[in-house]
């Protein structure tokens, strides 16, 4: 996969709902965004398509897929990856695939970053895996203004 260059996108406070489609690797989804057309532009670069059987008129439709990355964490060694996927699954299928999330940049790998939630509960996925200590709290180095900042750009060192 060629990497992109890190997009700071727009803020995007408001919860969408999503389905998730799949979880090819642990902290990637890819997700179907129910999202006004407003949102749905900012993020048109980053999507895909995906075909499915229709449960309601048995038809093959066509639906856009997003590939995201849980934002924020990291995991905290890489033999937890088959783990997570699974806890990650059990997390979405509570909600038979449904959730809540919150939409934010785009990563290197053109990947929207995302919080998910669970749509009945409010539960953060990354805050459960955190208790669950297969993952660990990402800071993503910022090397223009050489420090460190957090998921949310808080410089967390000076020089």
């Amino acid at each position: 996969m060629s990497h992109a260059k890190y997009k700071k996108m727009p803020e995007v406070s408001e919860f969408h709902l999503a389905f998730s489609v799949s979880i090819p690797k642990s902290l990637v989804l890819h997700l179907d965004f129910y999202i006004p057309d407003r949102i749905r532009n900012i993020y048109k670069n980053v999507v895909s398509t995906y075909t499915f059987l229709s449960e309601e008129n048995d038809e093959i439709e066509e639906r856009f897929v997003y590939q995201c990355r849980l934002n924020g964490v990291e995991l905290s060694d890489q033999e937890n990856s088959k783990t997570v996927i699974l806890k990650m699954k059990e997390f979405i299928d509570e909600t038979f695939g449904w959730i809540h999330v919150k939409l934010s940049d785009v990563d290197s790998y053109s990947r929207i970053l995302v919080d998910v939630y669970n749509k009945e509960t409010g539960k953060s996925l990354a805050e459960h895996l955190l208790e669950l200590g297969l993952v660990k709290k990402y800071v993503r180095p910022c090397h223009e203004l050489n420090k460190d900042v957090d998921m949310n750009g808080i410089a967390l060192r000076f020089p």
